[in-house]
């Protein structure tokens, strides 16, 4: 079990740095905020309207925007980082493997943001008790878990990156290019499969994407996200999140259910690239 060795240490460098405890406060203070911001808009102060479940739809957009940030500043530097200082080849002198180190800084940076996610959200719930007139105590942790995974997801997707290049300054660009993407360019992919598809004209789209080119747009880690949140919350007529499926009676694979499907996988697929680009390179 090397790899839980090189998780622990991870660990407490993580509980050392400077940066977790910045980004920690920095999500105390935006779910916090965010709670109590919610409460004010919807009525000026504690009033029998405010339920968690409106709190968690609309707390759900910003998170999806500042979670993967969080992971991605904390994570893209966990392997390049040791190759940069020459700390790896003392790692690698020591009973551990190059799948051992994937693996442990896997689980040392999901401890680091896991720590930092479960304190926003433990002072939040401080803010909803004192504010709500209605706490729901399984929407929320519900709530919480699904994020726990989206920052999880975001936390292999910079390890994978910082795995597959040689230096810091590149895995920073494949990171911020990562979340550019499927965060921001993304939703425009649906258009040019089905202008390409469609012999080079948009002609038709009024009547909406075909399934499969939805399902391609729902591949996006924060759309699978907030599908996810969709699928596992009690339907709240005051939210409108957005990113499911368009059709009233959607084929299985564009389920709200399946983003999480779709966040296991990325959780997967980018460390396990990562690790065989990692397994065959050359550190000397």
């Amino acid at each position: 079990m090397s790899f839980v060795a090189v998780a622990k240490k991870d660990f407490k460098d993580s509980v050392r740095s400077r940066w977790l405890w910045v980004l920690t406060v920095l999500f105390v203070l935006f779910t916090a905020g965010i709670a109590y911001a919610f409460s004010i808009l919807q009525g000026g102060g504690a009033n029998e309207e405010l339920t968690t479940l409106g709190l968690l739809f609309f707390l759900q957009s910003p998170a999806a925007l500042l979670v993967p940030i969080i992971a991605l500043v904390i994570s893209y530097k966990a392997i390049v980082g040791e190759r940069e200082s020459g700390s790896i080849r003392l790692l690698l002198s020591l009973p551990h493997t190059r799948r051992d180190m994937v693996l442990g800084k896997i689980i040392g940076r999901s401890l680091s943001i896991g720590l930092a996610v479960i304190t926003g959200f433990a002072v939040a719930l401080l803010v909803i008790l004192w504010r709500y007139a209605e706490f729901d105590a399984v929407a929320y942790l519900l709530f919480v878990a699904i994020t726990l995974l989206f920052a999880l997801t975001y936390i292999a997707v910079g390890i994978g990156m910082s795995s597959l290049v040689s230096s810091g300054s590149r895995a920073l660009a494949a990171a911020v290019g990562f979340w550019v993407l499927f965060e921001f360019l993304w939703g425009a992919i649906g258009f040019v499969l089905y202008w390409v598809t469609n012999g080079f004209s948009l002609e038709g789209l009024n009547e909406g994407f075909p399934d499969w080119i939805q399902f391609v747009q729902s591949i996006a880690p924060g759309t699978a996200y907030s599908n996810s949140v969709v699928a596992l919350l009690p339907e709240d007529p005051t939210a409108n999140l957005g990113g499911g499926a368009a059709s009233t009676d959607p084929p299985i694979y564009l389920e709200n259910e399946v983003g999480i499907l779709i966040l296991l996988a990325w959780l997967v697929v980018l460390p396990t690239l990562g690790y065989l680009r990692f397994r065959g390179t050359d550190l000397s």
